[in-house]
C-alpha cells in the first residue's frame, strides 16, 4: 500500500518567465508512467490556431501526479508550473524514474475515481504513441 502521490493541477499561465531549463523539464515529464489517457486531445488555450494538440491524461513518477498537458505547454511555451514538481525534477536531474506496474496501477485507484479505462501500465507515455508534444 506504499504509493499516495502529490497530485499536481495546472492551469496555463503565459505571462511568466519561461523556464531557463524548459527541455529537459518537458522530457521528464514525458517519461513518466502514464495513469490515465484520454483517446483525443484537447485544443491549445494559448494559441487556438494550434489546434486539438494537448493531450488529457495523468502520470506518474511515483512521489507525484501531472496532467500530460503540461509537458506540451512547458515545451511549446516553457511555461513554469507548480514549484514543488519542479524542485523535484531537478533533483532528480531530470531523470524520471521508472514506476513498477503494481504502482501505476494503485496510483490509478488512489487518484481515478473511475479505473475502468486502464491505459498499458508503467508504458512512458513518450513511447505510446507518436508524440503529440513536438
Amino acid at each position: 500500500m506504499a504509493p499516495s502521490v502529490t497530485v499536481i493541477s495546472f492551469t496555463p499561465n503565459p505571462g511568466r518567465a519561461p523556464l531557463p531549463d524548459a527541455a529537459a523539464v518537458a522530457d521528464y515529464l514525458q517519461q513518466g508512467s502514464i495513469i490515465v489517457r484520454a483517446v483525443g486531445f484537447a485544443e491549445d488555450c494559448i494559441d487556438p490556431t494550434a489546434g486539438a494538440v494537448v493531450p488529457i491524461g495523468c502520470a506518474t513518477d511515483g512521489e507525484y501526479s501531472w496532467p500530460l498537458a503540461i509537458a506540451y505547454y512547458v515545451r511549446r511555451y516553457g511555461i513554469p508550473f507548480d514549484g514543488r514538481l519542479l524542485e523535484s525534477i531537478r533533483e532528480r536531474n531530470y531523470q524520471c524514474p521508472s514506476v513498477p506496474p503494481e504502482s501505476v496501477q494503485q496510483i490509478r485507484h488512489e487518484t481515478w475515481a473511475s479505473p475502468s479505462a486502464d491505459p498499458p501500465s508503467g508504458t512512458p507515455f513518450s513511447e505510446q504513441d507518436d508524440d503529440p508534444f513536438l
